[in-house]
């Protein structure tokens, strides 16, 4: 008999993180700490229900009371790649019907799951609607030889171009490090038209996740400056590549290519067996090419809403074009300002 509770202060925080170690469907996304990330930036009120049964804990699905623009909803997980439940199958039906009902007394008129598992034949029934506009794209970490004979040839020719510029890696988590990676991502975002989140909020990221090991920064450096930095979580066997920002003055030297080489060289060397580069849209095609060339495995990635009929989707990519065009042209210091704002109320 499969039971389930809600996770508050007096659950034993040991037995929660031994079920995240030994299940095969748990991400960084999933721990206590990441918990703690977005109820401190966002202010989201989380139910994270855990089910458990004769033989302890069986299953788990985070959960978030958002309340922005498209109304009220229940998110696993909001600002987050990655979420869902996990555990065993039998337990997400059970998790996903106490979902539903916790939804109703909170008056919302969503339930959105993200996943990059099938969950059909659970879903289809309570009349989940599927919607798929990403794709998780992620290398298998073999030795060095194997993974560079199976990059592109352009991919190949990108790295030797930085080698010849003497470019340096590193991995670090020293805060001094945070500070030149968040200059990057500013320049980054808004660039591409992104809300920017402030430096506090990676701030937190750092004093939360990185006390437990979860936490590294590689930076790419020519004559000692950074061109390229991503801010990556350590999580079992995985590395997630979480936040990325360059300067793209330097794009000639090819600094992106050789961080993201290099990291896989680092993934090898420390134990790890999977490099994953985080979500790619369908329509950013350039982006999917890029990863790609890494000889990266492409898997479909979900939107599980219910009800079917939810306009939350086709809302959302409609503020985002707009966000996307606005933002490209505010000030970089405005758009830092109203960063976490935007983020909260219109994602």
């Amino acid at each position: 008999m499969i039971n389930i509770e809600v996770l508050g202060e007096s659950f034993p925080i040991d037995k929660y993180d031994a079920f995240l170690k030994r299940d095969s469907g748990s991400t960084i996304y999933h721990t206590l700490e990441w918990k703690k990330v977005i109820e401190r930036n966002f202010g989201y009120k989380p139910t994270y229900l855990v089910a458990y049964n004769e033989n302890g804990i069986c299953g788990l699905l985070p959960l978030f009371f958002v309340k922005n623009v498209y109304g009220k909803r229940l998110d696993s997980l909001p600002q987050t790649p990655y979420g869902g439940p996990i555990g065993e199958r039998e337990s997400t039906q059970v998790l996903i019907s106490k979902a539903i009902e916790i939804m109703d007394t909170l008056d919302c008129k969503l339930l959105l799951i993200r996943s990059s598992q099938y969950w059909e034949k659970i879903f289809d029934p309570l009349n989940f609607g599927r919607f798929q506009r990403w794709y998780n794209q992620f290398v298998k970490i073999d030795l060095p030889a194997i993974m560079w004979n199976n990059l592109s040839k352009t991919n190949k020719s990108n790295i030797r171009r930085a080698m010849d510029y003497n470019l340096t890696f590193e991995a670090t988590s020293s805060k001094e490090c945070l500070e030149e990676f968040y200059h990057l991502f500013r320049l980054t975002y808004k660039r591409l038209g992104f809300p920017i989140l402030p430096y506090k909020f990676f701030e937190d990221i750092w004093n939360i996740m990185n006390p437990p090991g979860y936490l590294k920064l590689f930076v790419a450096r020519y004559k000692g400056i950074p061109l390229s930095s991503t801010l990556n979580f350590t999580f079992k066997d995985t590395v997630f590549s979480a936040f990325h920002g360059w300067d793209d003055k330097w794009k000639y030297i090819k600094a992106n290519n050789f961080l993201d080489w290099f990291s896989l060289v680092w993934c090898h060397k420390n134990g790890f067996k999977k490099f994953d580069f985080g979500l790619t849209s369908r329509e950013n095609m350039g982006l999917y090419s890029y990863k790609s060339s890494f000889n990266s495995i492409s898997q479909p990635y979900f939107q599980y809403c219910f009800p079917k009929k939810s306009i939350y989707i086709k809302s959302f990519d409609l503020v985002k074009k707009v966000g996307n065009i606005v933002l490209k042209r505010l000030p970089i210091s405005i758009n830092e300002r109203c960063g976490l704002f935007l983020n909260k109320f219109f994602v």
